[in-house]
């Protein structure tokens, strides 16, 4: 998991250097039009934001050489339903084309349907992670990511520096890459995907697919809903928030790995009422990692962004850069004890969750003055996810009363 956190970092890192240098060329406000697309294709799957999760949590319980047939079962039957909801995701698409294009300042169709394709393999691929992640195969996991990384630089590189230098061009090269990395992931998981199907019990699964995907959609909402509110609002000359933005989310890109490791682990240890010191471990390490990660964003922004995103610094982005960096810390910190409860099985925490993410959509909507406040906004509201899931933990971890 370290490898994959260590070398998808820096892969995502180059794409984005490339990105940011040929977009540039053709206007700079595309890397801004990017970032949104991106973020905004994110938002789609939230609805199936639990799928890598339920899928690990499965795979975890269900040994390869013991059954393998209630994975099996699983793995086929959730894509027949992830058919289904993005055909119905691209017929919105094509009735609400002209306001979505408004909203977004994305004048080209194309870059919205290039990206649907791409959005497409974002829906199947986390199934076959989450397999691989619950059989604890985390060589796989890593090979899977790093090249699916590693075709993503690749091909926006070809692509935008040679063919599309746009954000029409940058969407088909992730496209691309993602293409790759479900090639990888389907054949590492081919024993468990090819073997006898159990009935797939859509209801049994969603049981506990509802509040995973609930819970993982609004670490993953809280931190990509400022980009489409700076789009709408602020989208002229935009483009240094957006560098700002990418290099803080790096604070979250590194933790992140140990949330991946220790789920499996939980989720194993609960089935069989086994007792295990993961979350403390993981709990320090996270800490201790994004703390060093925003530290260094604290001092050292301009060096940071400009070996990263050349130029950014003197548009005004190294003053944004410290801000996004301790305002993400809480995700990320969070991203790990909500890991540690669905794992559990632990759903309590979950609809008292959900009053956050609505919170900060109104919040967003009605009062975003500046840029500034638009980042203040997602820290409070990042540290409101943060105390709300301590105290959750707490009340699990606590001693209980004779």
């Amino acid at each position: 998991m370290l490898c994959a956190s260590v070398g998808g970092g820096v892969f995502t890192m180059l794409t984005n250097i490339a990105t940011w240098h040929f977009l540039q060329k053709n206007a700079l406000d595309d890397y801004t039009t990017l970032t949104a697309l991106r973020d905004t294709l994110t938002q789609f799957t939230i609805p199936v934001m639990g799928v890598q999760t339920a899928f690990a949590q499965l795979a975890a319980k269900h040994a390869p050489e013991v059954d393998p047939s209630p994975v099996s079962g699983a793995l086929r039957g959730q894509m027949r339903w992830l058919a289904v909801y993005w055909l119905g995701v691209a017929a919105l698409m094509l009735a609400f084309q002209p306001s979505i294009g408004k909203t977004f300042k994305v004048g080209d169709p194309a870059k919205l349907w290039i990206g649907w394709g791409y959005g497409w393999l974002l829906l199947l691929t986390p199934a076959f992670f989450g397999v691989i992640q619950g059989r604890q195969n985390f060589k796989g996991y890593a090979i899977a990511k790093v090249s699916g990384d590693v075709g993503i630089l690749v091909a926006v590189t070809l692509v935008t520096g040679f063919i599309l230098p746009n954000a029409t061009g940058a969407i088909g090269g992730l496209g691309l890459g993602a293409l790759l990395s479900f090639l990888v992931v389907t054949f590492l998981t081919r024993r468990d995907w090819s073997a006898a199907p159990a009935p797939f019990e859509i209801w049994k699964f969603l049981k506990h697919f509802i509040p995973l995907t609930a819970g993982v959609g609004v670490i993953t909402y809280m931190f990509t809903a400022d980009i489409l509110v700076v789009q709408r609002y602020f989208a002229e000359g935009s483009a240094p928030y957006a560098a700002a933005r990418t290099l803080g989310k790096a604070v979250i890109f590194l933790v992140a790995p140990v949330s991946l490791a220790m789920f499996p682990s939980i989720a194993r240890s609960a089935a069989r009422s086994e007792e295990t010191p993961v979350l403390g471990q993981a709990l320090g390490i996270t800490t201790a990692v994004g703390c060093c990660a925003a530290l260094a964003c604290t001092l050292f922004p301009e060096f940071l962004l400009g070996i990263l995103f050349p130029n950014a610094s003197d548009m005004g982005a190294a003053q944004l850069v410290p801000l996004f960096a301790w305002r993400f810390l809480p995700l990320a910190i969070a991203s790990l004890l909500i890991n540690n409860l669905l794992a559990r099985e632990r759903y309590a925490v979950v609809p008292w969750m959900l009053l956050v993410p609505l919170s900060y959509s109104i919040t967003l909507h009605y009062w975003h003055p500046s840029r500034r406040s638009v980042i203040q906004t997602l820290g409070w509201h990042s540290l409101a996810v943060l105390v709300l899931l301590v105290f959750f933990t707490w009340r699990e971890t606590r001693p209980k009363r004779a």
